[in-house]
């Protein structure tokens, strides 16, 4: 069948029907195929329609989900990010493998990506963690659109469980008295105190170096923590910089709090003279372990979830100290852009809704000046 130039071409093939047209990438000719030739004709204009309006996407069978999200991951996305964000984001990417990795990509949709939410969802898995793989696969596929591997991203239509944030918990004015009595004589217990006293997060106190201790307080510079290693399928320790630009910040330190580093310092060296160590062996980490190696978060929270347990409060988080700083000074004082600098935000208003909260006798000393104020104006 004679068609216009440039609408290609279509003629009987085999017991069907075959539509011809050139590939604008490669300049090769390509084919559609139908048992009618009204049908053949339909294919072959849609795909002509496409390569029009700039639509076209080159014909790949061998290109799977699994191969690109690999691709992607180690071409565009490991560029220019911290190895522990690659770490965690490698971790999504083994996830969505194990659903999708084996679909063809340009046949990947919106149905395929539903079912894998749905089924992770059935495994129990939290409605963030979902939303967290969904998020890395549309970045993926929003590159592989931008590179004309397919047409539309197939996230694009798909429903996500809701998203319902919980309330970080943290220690009430009894829960901290039972655990500042049970804290032990450690390099943990002082660093478990040390949290609790500056709101700093566990990687921020495991980079902490004696240099960064000076007379207007604690310089926070850098983070120290063991992450996954992706490349070797172990672990490995980073430093890096603050999770933010407002992370690198110095913190002043109360008189209490100089005289647990000053504790801290006189363990360390008596530890020192026991082994034969000095503290260039130890790299001048402050709240360095037994083998005078920074000290490890998880170790620490660990350590945070046994002693709630001997004091006998609700085991949480070793985040909950840093919410339970916030909380206490929101309690004492209304400079909430103050807090949020020692932080280490940007944005005061972060601060508050994320860190802060009242307890329950916060709330009955509330209830009860109102009710003295309300008899007050009665009268």
């Amino acid at each position: 069948m004679k068609r216009s130039n440039g609408e290609g071409t279509i003629a009987k093939y085999k017991d069907g029907w075959r539509g011809r047209y050139t590939d604008p990438v490669t300049g090769k000719q390509r084919a559609v195929y139908a048992k009618s030739q009204g049908e053949c004709k339909d294919k072959l204009n849609e795909m002509i329609e496409k390569i029009r309006h700039g639509d076209y996407v080159k014909p790949d069978k061998t290109m799977t989900t699994g191969k690109w999200l690999d691709r992607w991951f180690s071409d565009y996305y490991c560029v220019g990010t911290k190895q522990s964000t690659q770490a965690s984001t490698h971790t999504n990417i083994r996830n969505l493998k194990e659903y999708l990795g084996s679909i063809p990509l340009q046949k990947l949709d919106s149905d395929d990506i539903q079912s894998m939410i749905r089924s992770l969802g059935e495994k129990g898995r939290a409605p963030s963690t979902i939303a967290r793989n969904v998020k890395i696969l549309k970045q993926a596929m929003e590159k592989a659109k931008k590179k004309r591997l397919i047409r539309e991203n197939p996230c694009n239509n798909c429903e996500l469980p809701q998203l319902i944030k919980p309330e970080i918990p943290f220690l009430n004015e009894q829960e901290q008295a039972a655990l500042l009595k049970n804290l032990p004589n450690s390099t943990h217990g002082r660093a478990i105190h040390f949290l609790l006293g500056t709101g700093m997060r566990v990687s921020e106190l495991c980079g902490l170096k004696w240099s960064d201790y000076q007379e207007d307080g604690i310089h926070v510079e850098r983070v120290h923590m063991s992450i996954q290693d992706w490349k070797n399928d172990g672990y490995i320790n980073v430093e890096t910089l603050p999770k933010t630009t407002n992370g690198k910040r110095i913190i002043p330190l109360s008189d209490a709090l100089k005289r647990l580093l000053n504790r801290q310092k006189t363990a360390q060296m008596e530890e020192c003279l026991k082994t034969g160590r000095t503290f260039d062996d130890v790299g001048g980490y402050i709240f360095a372990n037994a083998l005078g190696r920074p000290a490890d978060r998880h170790n620490i929270a660990r350590s945070f979830r046994s002693l709630c347990k001997k004091a006998g409060i609700a085991c949480r988080g070793v985040h909950a100290l840093r919410h339970t700083f916030a909380t206490n000074w929101v309690r004492h004082s209304p400079d909430i852009v103050t807090l949020s600098r020692i932080l280490g935000h940007a944005d005061a208003a972060f601060t508050y809704k994320t860190y802060c909260h009242a307890d329950q006798s916060s709330m009955v000393a509330g209830m009860n000046m109102m009710e003295s104020f309300i008899a007050a104006v009665g009268e």
